[in-house]
């Protein structure tokens, strides 16, 4: 029997990262390394914390969730260049990491 989390580890490569389902194929690009494909999550206007601010100042922007086993630790100026318009999305900074450490969501311009 697959325990619950087995069971999430699953769907998040199945269901969540399949480009047929929810999303999107993409090319990662680290400043210094490979490029390496992956499927990505794009989020357009998203409530995220103000560049520049060290109070709780919100705007809004755009996000991208990859697996950490795809993208390792994505840093400031590495970009996924999407397959489908070739829009490139460049990190600005890690906004989260999953408590389970799978997922790694990034605030993008």
């Amino acid at each position: 029997m697959t325990t619950f989390k087995e069971q999430m580890t699953e769907d998040l490569k199945t269901v969540f990262y399949n480009n047929s389902e929810f999303a999107d194929s993409a090319m990662f690009t680290p400043l210094s390394g490979i490029p390496v494909p992956c499927d990505v999550i794009v989020d357009h206007d998203v409530l995220i914390q103000a560049d520049g601010y060290d109070v709780n100042m919100a705007t809004l922007g755009t996000t991208v969730t990859a697996q950490v086993s795809d993208v390792g630790k994505p840093a400031r100026g590495d970009t996924f260049i999407m397959d489908d318009a070739g829009t490139v999305y460049t990190v600005q900074r890690i906004d989260l990491y999953s408590d389970d450490g799978r997922e790694v969501t990034m605030v993008v311009k």
